[in-house]
């Protein structure tokens, strides 16, 4: 992606390749399981306030996850953007596909990607320990195992420019998906499957329009943006003229953009129906598998 500049290699001379330094890592994926143990019963009070039926334990344990998983996507969505805001490529995608090898102070991007392959680490033993029963389970350790190949990936191959980028776009679209499923929890009965009253189904419909459209921006045409650049590049450069590091990263984020089409298209039907009858029926999104009767 960054090879086909001319002066790549005269750029990236005698620059060490950056390493992953796993005893951080793991101390890092240590430190969020205590944080989620330690803030685990607040988040389950939270939860039951916002039920309809705080009784109902599998409902609380689900939007426990979603508060969690909420309150680390806003931070990482504002940690990371600082850190775009001040990083010399800013939010210029015809700037991301340049080498970052040059750039200055390098220490806070490498920490915030040591960071992020921590919670994912974190999160493929939640949904392994947690999740197991889920639709899309297979997808979701799909995705989790290609977000770990495409952090660890763009700091080796010196483009942390764009492995910034996308993880801002994804934790920034997680982060409103939560909020979505939060309202769903709080606005639907969990007898009927429907609205509660007409403010719940205004609420419901306006929060999965809004996760709908942040989608859209983020996970559609911002992450589109992103592939695109990218193959502009490797058209001139040509794909097997890559190191295999970046060949591995563009395979992976082709990988990655399908996979949010596949999500979506599950999204963006909920919504329609929401909009159209005033109710919808889940796809995916933490769906459980429906148990068999003997």
């Amino acid at each position: 992606m960054g090879a086909i500049y001319p002066d790549h290699y005269v750029e990236c001379a005698g620059v060490p390749v950056p390493t992953i330094n796993w005893t951080t890592v793991s101390l890092l994926t240590v430190v969020i399981w205590v944080i989620r143990s330690a803030l685990w019963s607040s988040f389950q009070q939270r939860a039951r306030a916002i039920l309809p039926d705080p009784r109902q334990e599998e409902a609380v344990e689900k939007v426990s996850k979603y508060i969690w998983h909420g309150l680390y996507y806003l931070l990482t969505s504002v940690w990371g953007a600082v850190i775009m805001y001040y990083s010399p490529a800013g939010f210029s995608l015809s700037l991301l596909v340049r080498d970052g090898c040059q750039d200055p102070n390098l220490g806070p991007v490498h920490f915030f990607f040591f960071a992020q392959l921590a919670w994912y680490i974190h999160g493929l033993a939640e949904i392994l320990l947690y999740d197991a029963n889920r639709k899309d389970v297979l997808l979701m350790i799909a995705h989790h195992f290609l977000s770990m190949i495409l952090i660890y990936g763009a700091l080796v191959a010196h483009l942390h420019r764009i492995g910034l980028m996308v993880m801002l776009e994804q934790d920034f679209s997680d982060f409103a998906l939560y909020i979505g499923r939060m309202i769903q929890k709080y606005a639907v009965d969990p007898v009927t499957g429907k609205p509660r009253h007409l403010f719940a189904q205004r609420f419901l419909t306006f929060g999965i329009v809004v996760m709908s459209v942040v989608w859209l921006i983020c996970r559609k045409l911002v992450l589109f943006g992103i592939v695109a650049y990218c193959s502009h590049y490797i058209y001139h450069t040509g794909f097997f003229n890559l190191p295999r590091w970046r060949q591995t990263l563009s395979v992976s984020l082709v990988a990655l953009l399908l996979m949010q089409v596949a999500w979506g298209m599950a999204l963006f039907r909920m919504c329609y129906e929401q909009i159209r009858v005033g109710a919808f029926k889940e796809y995916y999104f933490d769906v459980e598998k429906k148990k068999k009767t003997p």
